[in-house]
């Protein structure tokens, strides 16, 4: 994974919380029956028996425990890491960029995707005026059901079928969000099911998903999150060039929860705005009436009067 990529989202300047988030803290949807403390993270996840560890950007090999072994990282496993490129679609020049930081389990995340993403795609993405970009998240509370079909939307990118993967899995958000948190093979079971109406290729979608292939990237991308200073999904970061410093540090806005489009529009808009090193239109004032406005001022001639002369007017002495 290019670590421009992580070190342009590393320059974050705020983040606006909503309540419509999932956290780190919060326990797996209700139907799973564990504790949050217990679910594998993505991190975690990369350095279970077999798998090789997920390498940081840029670095050749994978962080190990203090005082053991360093195992040589298979040449392969860093490649794919140091070159995987997130999911993206829309117009590579457009002035704004959105990474979408998501978890396929998150109730928030599912409303987004279904409620908003589909119109801000149309409206943005299509007409040229944000690229658009899918940033793996899967919270600790979430378990495997969040890590593996992470995975499996990036094998079935293999195929050229990460969007309608990445839709299949909202949409079977109610099935998923009932799987125990610590079942792995649950997990894989249901996403081979899912992909079954979208992949041509069967066979070599199970042994992508089965052999952990994407495991390392999904690794790398919840670490690099959480480097951010991310904590919570869906998360929305809005970069672009400063108008008045292209070759400078790029802008940054960065919102959590799931807004509804009419919010998460106008967000996008100002950022545009921004982006083109144009004044914010202003709402345009209405024409007042001018009846009101004359007795308005009538009013106010009247109150002033009045005021005038208590002033002048002497206030008798209290009595003892």
């Amino acid at each position: 994974m290019p670590a421009a990529t992580s070190r342009r989202l590393l320059a974050i300047l705020a983040l606006t919380l909503t309540t419509a988030a999932c956290t780190p803290d919060d326990a797996a949807p209700a139907g799973t029956g564990s504790e949050p403390t217990t679910a594998p993270t993505a991190a975690a996840a990369a350095a279970q028996p077999d798998t090789a560890a997920a390498p940081a950007p840029g670095d050749a090999t994978a962080a190990a425990p203090a005082g053991t072994a360093q195992a040589t990282p298979d040449a392969t496993v860093v490649a794919l890491v140091s070159n995987f490129k997130p999911p993206e679609k829309g117009d590579p020049e457009a002035l704004v960029t959105i990474y979408e930081f998501s978890d396929y389990i998150c109730p928030y995340c599912r409303n987004f995707n279904q409620d908003t993403a589909g119109k801000v795609d149309e409206n943005y993405v299509k007409t040229g005026k944000a690229r658009y970009v899918h940033w793996d998240f899967p919270l600790a509370g979430h378990g495997w059901g969040a890590i593996v079909s992470a995975e499996a939307s990036h094998c079935a990118a293999d195929q050229g079928k990460y969007w309608e993967m990445h839709k299949a899995l909202f949409d079977a958000w109610e099935a998923q969000s009932k799987l125990d948190v610590k079942d792995e093979q649950a997990a894989v079971a249901s996403v081979l099911g899912i992909a079954s109406k979208i992949v041509a290729d069967q066979e070599a979608f199970k042994a992508c998903v089965n052999t952990q292939k994407y495991r390392p990237v999904v690794a790398t991308m919840y670490r690099q999150a959480t480097d951010m200073g991310l904590d919570a999904t869906p998360a929305f970061v809005i970069q672009h060039k400063d108008p008045a410093d292209p070759t400078g540090k790029d802008q940054i806005k960065v919102v959590l929860g799931a807004l509804d489009y009419e919010e998460f529009a106008k967000t996008v808009d100002i950022e545009i705005f921004r982006a083109q090193g144009t004044p914010i239109a202003d709402t345009p004032t209405p024409t007042p009436d001018a009846k009101a406005t004359a007795t308005a001022e009538a009013l106010m001639k009247t109150a002033t009067a009045e005021a005038t002369r208590a002033a002048k007017t002497p206030t008798a002495a209290a009595k003892p």
